[in-house]
């Protein structure tokens, strides 16, 4: 009878909802970019490293942020309480 999606409980509006999609996109974009150096070039180590470090500057710092996502039920390891906030 009613059907409401698991993004309309977690994103309300349809303007947070193309907010969080373009910001999804740029992120997808820059994780293709460094693997594609990676592979082309041959970055190897530094490659992966810059892999993770935008994984986690996504999940810590991005999500919470600008999405309006908790992801972490958790809060004693955010990037807040890292940079002494």
């Amino acid at each position: 009878m009613f059907e409401i999606s698991l993004t309309e409980i977690v994103e309300p509006g349809r303007k947070q909802r193309r907010r969080n999609a373009n910001i999804e996109v740029g992120h997808c974009l820059i994780m293709t970019a460094i693997l594609l150096l990676d592979i082309y070039i041959g970055l190897d180590s530094i490659g992966w490293s810059l892999f993770f470090a935008v994984v986690l500057v996504y999940l810590l710092y991005i999500n919470p942020r600008f999405m309006n996502r908790k992801l972490m039920k958790c809060y004693w390891f955010s990037l807040d309480l890292l940079m002494g906030r």
